[in-house]
């Protein structure tokens, strides 16, 4: 029984981190196709997810603990 919890669980996670997912990239996509409405939304959505996976993909290698800590730092930064 507990197996099938834990299975449950997980799906519940990816299901949560799929709606996020595509609720902030509707929104981006949204505030382009305003402002620029001759591009094509398909090309749109595949470009911000194609960035957003490289942004990403850097706080996944071995420096990405340094660049947290360096975001952390500049978002941080009082004058």
């Amino acid at each position: 029984m507990p197996q099938l919890f834990s299975v449950l669980f997980f799906l519940m996670l990816i299901t949560l981190g799929m709606g996020s997912a595509t609720g902030l990239i509707t929104g981006i996509v949204t505030v382009v196709k305003d402002e620029l409405p001759s591009l094509n939304e398909t090309l749109v959505t595949a470009f911000i997810c194609v960035a957003g996976f490289g942004v990403g993909i850097v706080y996944v290698t071995p420096g990405g603990q340094f660049i947290v800590e360096l975001v952390l730092l500049l978002i941080n930064f009082k004058k």
